[in-house]
C-alpha cells in the first residue's frame, strides 16, 4: 500500500479524481481516508493532517494497520529563499526537524531526536524518478530542496532570526530550504517502521508576504503536475518492487 498524505482536499483532489475502486472511511474517529488503486497499485489518500505531532501518530497507525510500503507527502510550503519562486514545485532531498532541541543530551544535535538520525534522506531512486518524471510527463521542472519541518506556521521572518547563523539553518544553506508543518512527523513514523518517504511541495509564498489570491490559484494549478508525476512514480516503482527498508 502506498500512502499519500495532504492537509486538505485541495492537496489530494487530483488523486481522488483518478483513483479506482474507491472506498471511503474515517479512521480514529476523525481522519478521512480514501483507499483504492492508481496504476494498478493499492493507494491510501489521507487528509486533515496538521502538525508533526498528528502526522507522526496517524501515519504510524496506518503503517501498522494497512501495511504501507512508502509514503508521499503532498502540500504547500513556504520559504525565505529567493531561489524559490511562488508556484515552484520542490522535492525533498532531506527532511529536518526544525523545532526539536534536546541538545542537553550528550551527542545529540539540534533538530535530532535521541535514537533517530539528525535528518531523514529521501531514497535516491525515488527522488530521481520524481525529478525526471516532472520534466518528462508534466512538462514542469521540480527543484531539489531541504524541508525544515516545524509545528509552527511561520508568518514573520523575525520568528526565524535566532535560528539563522551565517545564512544557514541547522548547518544547511538557507537558499535550499523550504518549511512545512507535517513532513518531520511523517519521516519519524517512516523511519520507525523502516520505510521510504518523500515530501513534495508547492511554494505558496515567501515568509512575511501578504496572502495573494492569484498566487494561491497558481499554487493549486501545480497540483495537476504533482499528481501526474506521483502517479508515474507509483507505476514505475510498483508495490512489488518496494520493500521496507529500501
Amino acid at each position: 500500500m502506498i500512502l499519500i498524505v495532504g492537509n486538505n482536499r485541495d492537496d489530494l483532489l487530483y488523486f481522488e479524481t483518478i483513483i479506482n475502486s474507491k472506498k471511503e472511511e474515517v479512521v480514529l474517529g476523525r481522519y478521512p481516508i480514501i483507499s483504492g488503486y492508481i496504476s494498478n497499485q493499492p493507494v491510501i489518500l489521507l487528509r486533515n493532517v496538521y502538525t508533526n505531532v498528528v502526522s507522526s501518530m496517524i501515519c504510524s497507525y496506518l503503517i501498522e494497520k494497512k501495511y504501507v510500503l512508502f509514503i508521499v507527502k503532498v502540500g504547500k510550503v513556504t520559504t525565505l529563499s529567493k531561489n524559490f519562486r511562488n508556484g515552484d514545485i520542490v522535492v525533498s532531498r532531506k527532511i529536518l526537524g526544525f523545532d526539536v532541541d534536546v541538545t542537553d543530551i550528550r551527542g545529540i544535535k539540534l533538530g535530532q531526536i535521541p535514537n533517530y538520525p539528525d535528518s531523514y534522506s529521501t531514497a535516491n531512486e525515488i527522488r530521481s524518478m520524481l525529478l525526471n518524471s516532472f520534466t518528462r510527463r508534466s512538462q514542469s521542472i521540480a527543484k531539489d530542496c531541504l524541508v525544515c519541518s516545524s509545528n509552527t506556521h511561520f508568518v514573520d521572518p523575525k520568528q526565524l532570526e535566532s535560528f539563522i547563523v551565517d545564512d544557514k539553518i541547522l548547518d544547511n544553506d538557507i537558499n535550499s530550504i523550504v518549511f512545512d508543518t507535517e513532513s518531520f512527523g511523517i519521516a519519524v513514523a517512516a523511519t520507525t517502521h523502516d520505510i521510504p518517504v518523500v515530501s513534495i511541495g508547492v511554494v505558496i509564498n515567501h515568509i512575511g508576504e501578504e496572502f495573494d489570491p492569484s498566487v494561491y490559484i497558481k499554487t493549486l494549478s501545480q497540483y495537476t503536475n504533482i499528481g501526474k508525476a506521483v502517479c508515474n512514480l507509483i507505476s514505475e516503482v510498483g508495490s512489488s518492487d518496494v520493500e521496507r527498508g529500501r
